[in-house]
Parts: structure tokens; sequence; C-alpha cells
């Protein structure tokens, strides 16, 4: 498709522009792109009013307007987390926390990493896979010349690309004490949910990452990735492993990695992926 192709080229030739420039292009992108993008800019309004009622109506739009801008930068990321080599990006690079997730591994059973959708995560999973060695559990995108140039992009950072709905491949990872990386607060229409709070809003939640930890043994450490500040680089953080957890209640571990992402956003609320419909509940929250 000729509009892929120029994404790719365009992504290719951004890759090597110096960082601060495509920084400030992508603040750009991100305005425009919020004027354009109706839709997705109601539904990352709704999402900021529903979790933070107790902010002023000023407040929540600032936020929205540093997120599309924090959007925009994040297509610049893609191009570096694809096609920038590995010396460039370590100068942007700081990832912590090595040790714990050398200890997990070291039961021999696996670590599942789990990490939240924020802006920055093609290029912080790109520098994570500089430091450490694991595979990671992505969802396909319906198109398919997209998904191809994603993917590829990916392998640079993960060792093995697994599909979402492929827990043989999980589960084979794990086994092979592996280190695995999944996304956990998303929607999902899936029946292995149950509904928990999220910013005090019922949300439909996976209880995959626990079914598997309470199956395998393997620890659950959760990973942080947010770009700084100061747009001096990008901090990658991975915890210590979750003590309890599994604790056996699916409510209960839901309600934990639920917790667990919230603090994470409220590090750098702009940074936080608002225009995903997080609340598909009925009603909807989203409708006129």
């Amino acid at each position: 498709m000729p509009g892929v192709r120029l994404l790719l080229a365009c992504l290719r030739l951004s890759s090597k522009l110096p960082y601060r420039a495509q920084m400030s292009m992508g603040s750009v992108a991100g305005r425009i792109i919020r004027i354009f993008a109706r839709n997705r800019r109601t539904i990352a309004a709704r999402n900021l009013e529903l979790c933070f009622p107790e902010m002023s109506d000023a407040q929540r739009k600032q936020y929205l307007n540093e997120h599309f801008a924090s959007l925009g930068r994040a297509l610049f990321e893609a191009g570096l987390a694809y096609f920038a080599p590995d010396e460039r990006l370590r100068s942007l690079s700081q990832v912590n926390g090595l040790d714990n997730l050398q200890h997990a591994l070291s039961y021999g059973h696996g670590a599942i990493l789990v990490a939240a959708h924020f802006t920055s995560m093609e290029l912080c999973g790109r520098l994570l896979g500089l430091e450490a060695d694991y595979d990671a559990v992505i969802r396909p995108f319906s198109n398919p010349d997209i998904d191809a140039i994603v993917h590829e992009g990916r392998h640079r950072a993960a060792r093995r690309v697994i599909p979402k709905k492929s827990f043989k491949q999980f589960l084979k990872g794990l086994q092979a004490n592996r280190a695995i990386l999944i996304t956990v607060d998303q929607a999902t229409t899936a029946s292995n949910k149950v509904m928990a709070p999220f910013f005090g809003v019922p949300a439909a939640t996976s209880i995959n990452a626990a079914r598997i930890a309470q199956n395998t043994g393997a620890a659950v450490l959760p990973v942080l990735w947010l770009r700084a500040p100061d747009l001096s680089g990008y901090r990658v953080e991975i915890g210590a492993a979750l003590t309890d957890f599994p604790s056996g209640n699916a409510m209960n571990d839901a309600c934990t990695l639920n917790a667990l992402v919230e603090d994470q956003i409220l590090e750098a609320p702009e940074q936080y992926y608002w225009i995903h419909r997080r609340f598909k509940n009925e009603p909807s929250p989203y409708d006129d």
C-alpha cells in the first residue's frame, strides 16, 4: 500500500534526525492529531473525566493537550525503535532493576513482566532489549502491511514476538525460564476477565497473568517505562516480583494489577494511552 510505504520511509528518515528535533516535531504533530482526530480526542477527554473527577476542567484540558503532544512524539520514537542503531539509543537509556529480573529467573520458572500502555512503549521496549533478554506478547494489527512493519521492528527489541492468543508459545517460554513481557491494562472482551475498579470505575480486566502465574510458578514483575520530563531520555524500571500474587482470588489479583497501573500513571499522566476505550461497560460511558 502506498500510504504504508510512505509511513515506513518517513519513520526511517526521521530516525536519523537529531533527537531534540524529533521531539519538537512530534509535539507539533500531536497538536495536528488533536485537531483532526475528533473521536479519539473525545475518548481521551472522557477517560480523563472518569479517572480524575476531582480535577478542574482546566487541569484535565491541560493533560489532554499534553497527551496529544506525547502521542505525536511517539510517532518519532517508533522510528527510533525500529531503525536506529543500538549505539545511538544507549545514550537515551536508563534501565533499572535488572537484578530483580535475574533474581526472579534464578528460581527457574520464568518471569512475567507486566507493563501498561504508555506512549513511549515502542522505544522503551527497544531500550529494555538492549539490557535484558526477553520475549513479548503482542496483539497483531488488522492491517497486514502495518503489522509486518511493527512485527519486524519489535523483533529488534524482543527475541521472540508471541501473538496474543498463542498461549502454547507463552507457556513454552516460561518452561524455558524466559522473561515474557505482556501489557495488562486495556479492556478485554474475552471470558477470562473480571470487572475490577480502575481509578474507581469498573473496567473489564484480564486475569490471564494471575492464572498463568498460578499454573506455572512464574514470578510477576512490574515494568514502568516513561519519557523523561526534560526530554533527556527514557527511564525503564523492572520492579521486584509482586508478593502474594497470585492470591487465588481473581478479583483481588485484578485489583492489584489495576492499582499498580494507577500508580504508574500518576507519575506522568500525560504519557498514558488515554485514547483507548478502557471502560467497555454497559451503558457505554463514551456515548454522546
